[in-house]
């Protein structure tokens, strides 16, 4: 299984070389981005279901087969829940630009994050994806955190934007941080619904 994988990984890069040169290189100050969506809006070649049980139920199928990544940033790792939480670990400071491919969509919907500082822990809550964008409801629950020997939170001045909107900074103490790595966990918008095989 590992001679699979390094082989794989080998071809990977000898076909992609171009796409690997123009990379960003590996952070040594990197920032994790984690946050949920709330509501994916079908693109118009799928019906959005009226009834609330089988709109459920294309949320949940729509989260399924979202596919998630950063930007020239092919190391990033994390993921996409069912539950539609997300966590991205290893992105880069400063812009970083996470992209959301929704199915049966051609288009890519795009979240841009600028002036991230370095190490910082980034949580945009309950965001909706568009065929083509990605809408920030309340910029005001998003918010930023860096480490600091602070005892306590402090609200510290800040340029950080996420998709174009002002959003708050915090330096905390680090015991507070120990969270940066974990899935956050957003109250259900959609409930699990049985399927019948």
């Amino acid at each position: 299984m590992k001679r699979l994988a390094t082989t794989l990984l080998l071809l990977t890069i000898a076909c992609g070389g171009e796409n690997v040169s123009s990379s960003t290189p590996l952070s040594k100050t990197p920032v994790s981005i984690r946050g949920w969506i709330a509501e994916i809006v079908p693109p118009p070649e799928i019906e959005q279901s009226i009834d609330p049980t089988m709109r459920a139920q294309q949320q949940l199928e729509l989260l399924r087969e979202t596919n998630m990544s950063v930007e020239n940033v092919p190391y990033a790792s994390g993921g996409l829940g069912e539950t539609g939480s997300f966590v991205i670990l290893d992105a880069p400071p400063g812009r970083v630009v996470v992209i959301f491919l929704v199915p049966g969509s051609t288009r890519e919907s795009r979240l841009v994050l600028e002036n991230i500082p370095p190490h910082a822990d980034v949580l945009i809550p309950g965001i909706v994806l568009h065929p083509d964008r990605v809408e920030l409801p309340d910029p005001g629950a998003a918010r930023v955190r860096l480490a600091s020997g602070a005892k306590e939170r402090r609200e510290v001045p800040s340029k950080v934007t996420i998709a174009g909107q002002p959003v708050r900074l915090f330096e905390v103490p680090v015991s507070a941080m120990m969270d940066r790595r974990d899935y956050p966990s957003p109250a259900p918008r959609y409930q699990m619904i049985g399927v019948v095989k």
